[in-house]
């Protein structure tokens, strides 16, 4: 499978490489259309040997949900499923890192 990459800078000014998941996927509960976008670095210190894949969500719509994939080691989806029940933490470090996720993320609904 080929995936598009896009240079990505972080907090510390470092680049790196994100890689985009080649695909579109139908939100459940919205039927809106999602481009998934994934940092694969982030994503791969997480699994374990017993991992078979590893949840991934996409907050959009109104009211907000979010649409939530498994992705496994090969970063394909798996199967997806949708969470209406979001809490977000009211702190600085939360907001901070929920605004850096959305300068730097790719995922989009398309209309």
């Amino acid at each position: 499978m080929t995936y598009e990459t896009s240079e990505v800078q972080d907090q510390e000014g470092d680049r790196g490489d994100r890689t985009v998941l080649p695909c579109i996927h139908e939100c459940p509960l919205c039927k809106k259309k999602v481009r998934i976008s994934i940092d694969f670095t982030k994503l791969e210190q997480h699994y374990s040997e017993l991992d078979e894949v590893i949840p991934h969500i996409i907050l959009h719509g109104e009211p907000l949900h979010a649409m939530l994939c498994y992705v496994d080691r090969h970063m394909e989806v798996r199967g997806n499923g949708y969470v209406v029940s979001i809490g977000i933490s009211r702190d600085s470090n939360t907001y901070q890192q929920f605004t850096r996720l959305w300068s730097r993320s790719s995922s989009e609904c398309i209309e």
